[in-house]
């Protein structure tokens, strides 16, 4: 090839290469901005549009979906609570709470079932909306959904308790009275009970009702006295003497005993109030299973108009509680999965003779089917304490651990609240090696002071022999900064504290061992 042909071949490639290049560079705006209008019709689909286009083929036999439009994968769940009457509803899985938490998503084709608990004095009557009837509302999520739960307020079984004080002229006033909402607070603050003030020292008072004596306690300035009137129903007397070091000479004015059976009307104690006669007082609290409740349903109509007397002294709203009671969220199992567990062999029982175990105890033995299964937090709160033990009477190692459950009634800014409860776990290991009982420490996840939400992992229960096993106990009082003056707590019956599903989880496990057993033998 000669030189001007191989000069006519190179103009003509270049020739093409710039044609090539001017047409990339005046096509870069056309085909970014083609671009740019498929991202956002892309981020943004027509759903409206695409939804019509799909019914119009479809009547073609063509039937097309846009993948953007397709259907939501979270639905809400919305319970309202209707009646005149109150209670809450829970759900399982956990979510819903009502009157805490009453909306919550969950994933799509979720089955969600929601159990209703009316309060003293109500019944509930039935479901409305997207579900009907009184049983347990089961429902899968395929929309959003709401449910209504109506309940209806009725007398409830009355227990007839008479005045705490013996004569109402004894008394001078009754200052604070029950309220467990944040609004309409006549004294700024929430309060769980009534505040009788006695006129003059050592004024008599009385047992409300029938019962027994299960607990006085002793502090610098006051003392606790706890009776059981029946297996639900308890009272608290603080005898407050609102003076330094005067506990140990209100207790020598307190004439009762600690297991003593008291007749309604006898006097217990006599308030010393000569010290500080202005602010000392008798704090008087009703418990229904362990939360405090309003009292005026409950007291004769006779002790109910003397109450409201003392009331008036101070109030010009006459009234014995200002707002509705509130319970604490539900339990759940201790245990993560019933299949993880072999049996629960005793309960809780108050004495020798009601149990089938035939000896008292203060909580639930679980055991495992096998090493490192999991156990997770009952209920929503803080670690307490998480502590490696030796037991001084077998030598065998153990760990502590204790959750004080989250406030349900609390007044963060006056620093008012309702006792929460605790729940502790004594993961017993039933060995006297110590590099056991290490190892079982070392399979707690959680630390004091952490916080934990009800479900969480709080560590692995080490089962080395077939005897190793968890006791789960539930305390009405705790080793917290919340609980009264540092109390170790009193056993509690948690039947009534469980869901529904947590309920019926231990009673399967507990009645594998013992056919036909109950929870709790008081």
């Amino acid at each position: 090839m000669n030189r001007l042909s191989q000069g006519v071949i190179m103009r003509g490639i270049i020739r093409v290469v710039c044609v090539f290049f001017l047409f990339y560079i005046f096509s870069i705006p056309a085909y970014a901005d083609a671009a740019s209008r498929h991202r956002v019709e892309h981020r943004k689909p027509d759903c409206a549009a695409a939804q019509a286009a799909a019914a119009s083929q479809f009547q073609q036999g063509t039937p097309h979906a846009s993948k953007a439009c397709k259907q939501k994968k979270v639905f809400e769940l919305t319970v309202t609570l209707e009646g005149a009457g109150s209670g809450r509803v829970s759900s399982d899985p956990v979510g819903i709470y009502c009157q805490i938490d009453c909306v919550e998503d969950y994933p799509k084709n979720t089955r969600v079932v929601l159990s209703a608990q009316p309060y003293t004095g109500s019944i509930f009557t039935g479901w409305s909306g997207d579900c009907s009837g009184t049983s347990p509302c089961s429902i899968k999520l395929k929309a959003d959904t709401t449910v209504s739960a109506n309940f209806m307020r009725i007398e409830p079984p009355p227990l007839g308790l008479v005045t705490p004080y013996v004569n109402e002229s004894d008394m001078r006033e009754i200052n604070d009275y029950f309220n467990a909402q944040y609004d309409n607070l006549p004294w700024g603050r929430i309060h769980d009970g009534l505040d009788i003030d006695p006129n003059d020292n050592l004024r008599p008072y009385q047992s409300v009702c029938s019962g027994r004596i299960r607990k006085i306690y002793v502090f610098d300035n006051q003392v606790t006295l706890i009776i059981d009137c029946d297996a639900t129903y308890s009272v608290d007397y603080n005898f407050e003497t609102q003076a330094p070091s005067t506990g140990q000479i209100q207790l020598d004015h307190i004439l009762v005993t600690e297991g003593q059976l008291v007749a309604q009307g006898d006097v217990i104690g006599y308030l010393y109030s000569a010290e500080n006669p202005d602010r000392a007082h008798v704090h008087f609290t009703l418990y229904e299973n362990a939360v405090p409740i309003c009292p005026a349903p409950f007291f004769t109509e006779a002790a109910h108009a003397s109450i409201l007397n003392l009331v008036a002294v101070v109030h010009q709203d006459v009234v014995m509680c200002r707002s509705g009671n509130v319970m604490p969220p539900p339990l759940v199992t201790p245990y993560v999965d019933e299949s993880d567990m072999k049996r629960i062999t005793a309960g809780y029982s108050s004495s020798y003779s009601l149990s089938p175990w035939g000896y008292p105890h203060d909580g639930l033995d679980i055991y495992p089917q096998s090493d490192q299964k999991p156990l997770q937090a009952a209920c929503s709160g803080k670690i307490d304490a998480v502590e490696l033990q030796q037991d001084g009477m077998n030598g065998n190692w153990r760990v502590e651990l204790a959750v004080v459950c989250d406030e349900y009634v609390a007044d963060p800014e006056f620093g008012g609240y309702f006792i929460p409860l605790t729940t502790k776990y004594y993961l017993q290991t039933m060995s006297s090696d110590p590099s056991i009982g290490q190892a079982q420490l070392d399979n707690i996840m959680v630390a004091p002071g952490q916080n934990v939400a009800q479900g969480d992992i709080i560590g692995y229960l080490k089962a080395v022999n077939q005897n190793a096993h968890l006791q789960f106990e539930l305390l009405q009082f705790g080793q917290s900064e919340f609980h009264v003056f540092g109390i170790t707590g009193i056993p509690l019956c948690p039947q009534a504290q469980f869901s529904l599903s947590a309920r019926n989880s231990v009673l399967n496990l507990l009645q594998t061992a013992w056919p036909g057993a109950e929870m709790c033998y008081q």
